[in-house]
């Protein structure tokens, strides 16, 4: 599943430009290829996925709009990486999309998600942990003394 679609791409880069990083081989057609923004996709998912698991159930559901963003970005970055037409700001979104996954992961933005973290197993707990539903917490405690010193 992807936090961003082909479609997405082309509303916030345009079609000429995404024709551009992706009809770059022989014989030229002058048309998107979605194989590769998807792909570019793809990766830039599993970018967002392994930074969020160790926090969050992912994939995210409902995508949140910003999230979209950066997986754009994220792509974005993939294709020109992989045409060698990377520029200065392309590295720039890459570089901030990089900075919002590590603040989600630190807890400064908020994705939104503890009922859907909740409808699908798992519980976001006070620490901001996510856990399996079913899981048992065990505590160790010292134990309290009633009556004549014993338990």
């Amino acid at each position: 599943m992807s936090y961003a679609s082909v479609d997405d791409m082309i509303r916030k880069f345009g079609q000429r430009e995404m024709i551009a990083l992706t009809d770059n081989e022989e014989p030229y057609t002058n048309q998107l290829v979605v194989e590769k923004v998807e792909a570019a996709l793809a990766s830039a998912c599993s970018l967002i996925d392994g930074h969020l698991a160790t926090r969050f159930a992912v994939p995210i559901r409902p995508v949140p709009i910003f999230l979209r963003e950066v997986a754009c970005d994220l792509a974005r970055w993939e294709l020109a990486v992989g045409e060698s037409r990377e520029t200065q700001r392309d590295v720039d979104r890459r570089n901030a999309a990089m900075k919002v996954l590590d603040r989600i992961n630190k807890g400064d933005i908020s994705l939104g998600i503890s009922s859907v973290a909740a409808s699908a197993g798992v519980v976001v707990a006070a620490d901001g942990i996510a856990r399996p539903a079913n899981s048992v917490e065990m505590l160790v405690t010292r134990p309290t003394v009633y009556g004549r010193g014993d338990w």
